[in-house]
């Protein structure tokens, strides 16, 4: 009788022990698990293109023999490890601040066609800004002049998407080097 009793507990013992070890090896499955899709929502998130806005500026019209027409300056450029495929940028110009008489009518501007650009590739865009007289009247009003803009691009079948906000401060003085003061800043990165 205590033989069986000290086999029904040494059974006893086991039976939790091997419980005990299925329950650890679950947990660390789970954990390994998640580990697991961590690392690939990192990589996945590292693996992409990334473009981004990096300069902005406005150069003044210059009269001959140097002619050049008023430009607005726009620097992005891909930091992600991989290419941005049918990139297309597109900018709404638009005064901070709509005065009582004015309408909503501000300056569309997309670019014609599709690019790529390749890891550490630049997008250097050089935009006439002679052809919008609406921004000629602001800019002689004084009146800072937003930009809002937005970088579409592709990987295989997948759209990403670069919005960025930038301000060309006309209301305020001149740099020491007689530029125009911006402000700008990336917005968000889908």
């Amino acid at each position: 009788m205590i033989l069986g009793v000290a086999q029904l507990i040494i059974q006893g013992i086991g039976v939790v022990a091997v419980t005990l070890t299925l329950y650890v090896y679950y947990r660390q499955l789970r954990t390994m698990n998640n580990q697991r899709q961590a690392m690939e929502r990192e990589m996945a998130a590292r693996m992409r293109p990334w473009i981004g806005l990096f300069d902005f500026g406005f150069e003044p019209a210059l009269p001959p023999p140097r002619q050049r027409s008023e430009t607005l300056k726009i620097l992005l450029r891909n930091c992600g490890t991989l290419p941005a495929q049918k990139a297309r940028l597109s900018l709404v110009l638009h005064p901070l601040k709509k005065e009582d008489h004015e309408e909503n009518e501000p300056i569309c501007w997309e670019e014609i066609g599709v690019k790529a650009l390749v890891p550490g590739e630049e997008g250097n865009y050089h935009i006439d800004l002679s052809r919008y007289p609406r921004f000629t009247t602001w800019r002689e009003a004084h009146r800072d002049i937003v930009i809002d803009g937005r970088m579409v691009y592709m990987l295989d079948q997948t759209t990403y998407k670069t919005e960025f906000e930038a301000t060309l401060r006309f209301g305020e003085e001149l740099e020491h080097d007689g530029c125009v003061k911006t402000r700008w800043r990336n917005c968000e990165v889908i």
